[in-house]
């Protein structure tokens, strides 16, 4: 187990980056496979459902927020805070089932889905217990570990999602997958935790709950409030317009990996040293420096191949999702500079702040969403997510400025990975106008030859980067 009040924030992010890197390569091929044999209507369609389980498991999720918090202070009380957890859910998911079935007639309605409350209920049961484990693994330090268990998981259940699609089970052949595989990797995190749940002391439900009272609606409404788009979507449109926006959204989603990893151990390393009155501006400083350094390339990737990406890898059935793709790519480098901020704001126990902001976001984006998809269709459900993030960024810029000595939104850093970037869009505009490309092997070219420029450019004329990757390779080992 690692000092959690000496994590190195490099070191994990590296490792964690690279496991949901590997875990994106095999949801991205079962994405491309399902779009492909479904189509974009049922496409959308499971695209809804999986809206409605991230509302619903948002709670377990928050409780689990605060088991982090409270357990990345008092480490040997890991087996009570699973016992709190754990029972938690059960409570949850027992109250929720009565709501769900009670509306079932209408959630089934706006899927288009057979069996979607059936489907809800499987996948609280095994993915979400699951997945509320992994907070309790990062709180311990073992942010590298609760990555790479998302990734074995992800690979077990490829191969039995795609088996029972070809036998012809469909959504469900997608969702038993899940539920299988998350059910098998439930004692796999219990073994890590190294503990079995202990019931817990009346001081210690106290102090989760007076976290959790916050970080559970936060969660909740802050889940509500990053997929309003396609929620609004498929209220206002329809499951194939939610395909194409599905689509967009996965081709976009790997400029979030280092933001997400390094946000989550800046919470730990931030709440453990705040605890013990300790200085936390360098460490703030130095994480949010690097934020971008996939998404920024990845916005400028899709403004050169936004169309040849889409039809490339999903097919030209979704060419609808062409026009949403670099709106998109620029809102994940909005969310990639967000994020982070957002997990600094709870290691410092503000809850309460982040409750704030996060409702702020969600009226912002429900109420200039459905003027702007009424007004331009999917398009404005982009434009909608764009303002409301730039709502999100802007109110945590101000608090952390007035909170944190020495902090600061620009660096250069954050200068260097955009120069490359546009260095990089140059190079693959210029050999896009000379190659024509057509095909799946030239597109691939562009894209890896747009991979290594970015990568020398920023290696070779930037000096901090060139120092990290030099660290890295001398001193990196998987290590919670």
């Amino acid at each position: 187990m690692a000092d959690v009040d000496s994590l190195s924030i490099g070191r994990q992010a590296f490792g964690a980056t690279i496991a949901k890197a590997t875990l994106h390569i095999g949801s991205l091929i079962g994405s491309i496979i399902f779009a492909r044999i479904l189509g974009a209507k049922t496409f959308g369609g499971m695209a809804l459902l999986f809206v409605l389980l991230q509302f619903a498991n948002q709670p377990m999720k928050g409780g689990a927020v605060a088991g982090k918090k409270r357990l990345s202070e008092e480490t040997e009380r890991t087996g009570e805070l699973i016992a709190i957890q754990l029972l938690f859910n059960l409570i949850w998911i027992l109250g929720l089932s009565v709501v769900l079935f009670a509306f079932e007639d209408v959630i089934k309605q706006y899927t288009g889905l057979q069996h979607t409350v059936a489907f809800i209920l499987l996948l609280l049961i095994t993915e979400a217990n699951f997945e509320t484990l992994l907070p309790l693994i990062q709180a311990r330090g073992g942010i590298n570990v609760s990555h790479w268990l998302e990734t074995l998981r992800s690979y077990i259940r490829l191969p039995i999602q795609i088996g029972l699609i070809v036998m012809g089970f469909g959504v469900a052949g997608i969702v038993y997958g899940i539920v299988i595989a998350s059910a098998l990797m439930i004692p796999i995190g219990l073994y890590i935790l190294y503990r079995l749940p202990k019931a817990p002391t009346t001081d210690l439900i106290k102090r989760y709950w007076k976290y959790a009272r916050y970080s559970i609606p936060q969660r909740w409404i802050g889940s509500l409030a990053g997929r309003t788009d396609i929620f609004l979507l498929g209220v206002l449109l329809t499951p194939t317009v939610v395909g194409y926006y599905e689509v967009a959204w996965k081709i976009t989603l790997p400029g979030m990996y280092l933001a997400r990893t390094i946000g989550e151990g800046l919470m730990t390393k931030i709440s453990a040293r705040s605890a013990k009155g300790l200085n936390i501006s360098e460490d703030i400083t130095n994480s949010v420096s690097y934020v971008g350094i996939l998404s920024i390339p990845i916005l400028f990737g899709v403004l050169a191949l936004d169309t040849e990406l889409v039809i490339t890898v999903f097919g030209p059935e979704y060419i609808g999702a062409t026009p949403l793709l670099v709106g998109l790519a620029a809102h994940r480098v909005l969310r990639s500079l967000t994020s982070p901020l957002i997990q600094i704001i709870q290691g410092l126990d503000r809850p309460d702040q982040t409750m704030k902001i996060i409702v702020a976001v969600l009226i912002v984006n429900t109420i200039t969403g459905i003027w702007l998809i009424s007004w331009l269709g999917a398009i404005g459900a982009v434009l909608s997510t764009i303002v409301a993030e730039l709502v999100r960024y802007a109110w945590s810029v101000r608090f952390l400025q007035q909170k944190v000595s020495q902090f600061r939104i620009v660096s250069r850093p954050f200068a260097e990975q955009t120069v490359a970037a546009v260095l990089m869009y140059i190079m693959i505009s210029v050999l896009k106008w000379v190659l024509k490309p057509e095909s799946w092997e030239v597109v691939g070219g562009l894209v890896a030859i747009g991979v290594i420029t970015y990568t020398v450019v920023l290696v070779l004329f930037g000096r901090n980067h060139r120092v990290i990757v030099q660290n890295l390779l001398k001193n990196y080992r998987i290590s919670w």
